[in-house]
């Protein structure tokens, strides 16, 4: 099985694969201030402040909660989604059965045979794509918060997560290929305007970290 990874920015191997990361993102000269911080008072919050704005902003907790997690507006949309998480941690052949049979349209495609765990997180499930025969399992979790993509996570089929992984966007897009493996433990997430793409056939071993690294701003 080969590996590799490749991204937008600039690229890098290291042992069998190659890692996309671009230049690392710098707080302002002579300032001191760090880039994860907030922005100054004309500069928009940036992605860690915007999520902590969008769960303890303004609005009902009803709203709060439908922009964080379920990702679609409406009153159905919701409903779907509180329907369908009743089943996320129901144990044994009765949970594998139920979140088959139910979960598929939470998603903006879902292919043939993809198995889900118990105790999957979902976020936003309406901008991820998973194709046939993918696998996700217990405990991951899958984050398709974007402002504007309408597929933030494009999962190819075959693919298998195990457990604990976490795939999250901030900004930008993770794309997986075909038939690939990712480790117990692994987190992918993006950084504004900085992609990840993973080709196929490719293997990350567990507790990896991949960062597409860009301006996080």
């Amino acid at each position: 099985m080969r590996t590799g990874l490749t991204g937008r920015r600039s690229t890098g191997s290291a042992g069998t694969g190659s890692a996309s990361t671009g230049g690392p993102s710098t707080g302002s000269p002579g300032t001191g201030s760090p880039s994860t911080g907030a922005g100054g008072p004309d500069q928009p919050p940036r992605p860690i402040m915007k999520t902590h704005a969008a769960v303890t902003g303004g609005g009902s907790a009803l709203h709060r909660y439908r922009t964080v997690i379920v990702g679609r507006p409406g009153l159905g949309a919701l409903v779907r989604f509180e329907l369908c998480m009743l089943a996320r941690n129901i144990p044994g052949a009765l949970g594998l059965i139920l979140r088959t049979l139910l979960w598929p349209p939470l998603f903006a495609g879902c292919g043939r045979g993809v198995m889900f765990a118990s105790g999957i997180t979902l976020r936003h499930p309406g901008r991820i794509r998973l194709g046939d025969r993918v696998v996700v399992a217990e405990n991951c979790i899958l984050d398709g918060r974007h402002d504007t993509a309408a597929i933030a996570i494009d999962i190819g089929p075959g693919c298998i997560l195990a457990d604990n992984v976490m795939l999250q966007c901030k900004g930008a897009r993770i794309r997986i290929g075909a038939d690939v493996g990712i480790g117990p433990g692994s987190l992918l997430q993006t950084t504004s305007g900085a992609d990840i793409r993973i080709g196929d056939d490719a293997l990350i071993g567990p507790r990896c970290t991949v960062i597409g690294a860009g301006n996080y701003n």
